[in-house]
């Protein structure tokens, strides 16, 4: 690495260029009109109401599922006996469908149908083998 590093130097030091003055004063006007840009706020653009109105969404939902679960309830806390720390929810009764059994399909049309294809596509093969060999 050492050898490299001498060698890049050397070669550096070997370097001689002139600058024209015409390209010398379109690098210095260039360096001149550049002006660094001024830091970026970062915080977010948002309004200051933005915060309280959805916290205050967010609270109007739970009150709403709060207040739509509560609404399926006994409306008295006296008309619930005590012994129940759960509600029972009993499941509706659903009709019996009627069952249809039938025979399955015999498969063999489609072993057929497979068979007559792998055939077309050998003819098809052979085909084009032809062709080409008739090309060249």
């Amino acid at each position: 690495m050492d050898k490299l590093a001498d060698r890049l130097r050397k070669d550096a030091a070997d370097i001689h260029v002139e600058v024209s003055p015409e390209l010398d004063n379109r690098i210095r006007a260039s360096l001149a009109g550049v002006t660094p840009e001024a830091p970026r706020d970062e915080r977010p653009r948002h309004p200051p109401w933005f915060w309280w109105a959805s916290s205050l969404t967010g609270l109007a939902a739970a009150v709403a599922i709060i207040a739509i679960i509560n609404t399926g309830g006994p409306t008295t806390p006296s008309s619930m006996p005590v012994a129940a720390t759960q509600t029972d929810y009993a499941l509706p009764e659903l009709p019996a469908l009627p069952l249809k059994a039938e025979q399955a399909m015999s498969i063999s049309p489609l072993e057929q149908e497979l068979s007559d294809i792998q055939s077309d596509l050998e003819k098809a093969r052979q085909a084009v083998s032809e062709d080409v060999r008739q090309i060249f």
